[in-house]
């Protein structure tokens, strides 16, 4: 539904993505990624997330700066335009979401 680059409410980067459901008990209803990415290991987690989209050319997915790391952002968004995904929805050990894309669908 959306994909942006954002201020976190500390005003801290982060990568902001809405997912809306489209079958199954939740129809309708969104679910909300939000990933700061201000440190090396948080940017690596975004960078594999969008990766997993396959929305363009995994080579494309760098990080050089916010600048060009927001581009990529939009044109994801864009490249992901049609498609759709099996999202697993999750925790981890540590009580922070999770978000796997298990498939992705033309």
């Amino acid at each position: 539904e959306k994909m942006e680059l954002k201020e976190s409410s500390k005003g801290q980067p982060m990568l902001s993505v809405w997912f809306k459901i489209i079958a199954g008990d939740f129809k309708g209803q969104m679910i909300f990624m939000n990933q700061v990415i201000n440190q090396g290991f948080q940017i690596s987690i975004a960078k594999r997330f969008l990766q997993s989209l396959d929305a363009v050319d995994e080579s494309e997915v760098t990080f050089e700066d916010y600048g060009q790391f927001n581009q990529l952002v939009l044109d994801v968004f864009e490249g992901a335009g049609e498609l759709e995904y099996l999202l697993e929805y999750g925790q981890n050990k540590n009580g922070f979401n999770t978000f796997k894309i298990m498939e992705v669908y033309d």
